[in-house]
């Protein structure tokens, strides 16, 4: 069965999905950011991998771990942003798919106290890679039987 990969079908099992503040200039201070400050700002996800690939999105009778290539260009430009006081901004982008749909959602976001599990409106995820460029992280779901992991990898907007 063909999926269409959507942000929104996304968003509940994934976090997370887009991002952050702009870079800031480079200082000799060698102080450490912790993962929280880091993870502050705006992001927008770059690849969508499933393990095991689970669905056939250009119907070539291969299923395809990579799922970002079939996301709607639409959904591409949509990014979130994490701010400082544990809200998170979901934007459509400059491509809206529907027009009617608002250009921004507000919802919650925190990170757990032992800094591995992000948990973006009210789905969580684990990190598994989180510097000042790149969110990486790893949920798990199962369709009709078949258990799978799911790796988004995010960019710094």
């Amino acid at each position: 069965m063909k999926r269409a990969i959507t942000i929104s079908s996304l968003l509940p099992c994934l976090f997370v999905t887009s991002l952050f503040f702009g870079c800031s200039k480079s200082n000799n201070n060698n102080t450490t950011k912790s993962k929280t400050e880091l993870l502050q700002g705006s992001w927008h996800h770059t690849s969508v991998i499933y393990s095991p690939a689970m669905y056939d999105y250009n119907n070539d009778g291969v299923k395809d771990a990579e799922a970002y290539p079939f996301t709607a260009d639409c959904q591409k430009d949509d990014f979130m942003t994490l701010q400082t006081n544990g809200v998170a901004v979901f934007d459509e982008g400059t491509t809206k798919c529907n027009p009617s749909d608002p250009q921004t959602r507000n919802t919650t976001w925190s990170l757990s106290s032992d800094e591995k599990t992000l948990t973006v409106d009210g789905a969580s995820v684990t990190l598994i890679q989180l510097d000042d460029n790149v969110l990486k992280v790893l949920t798990t779901g199962s369709d009709n039987g078949v258990s799978f992991t799911i790796t988004v990898t995010y960019q710094r907007k």
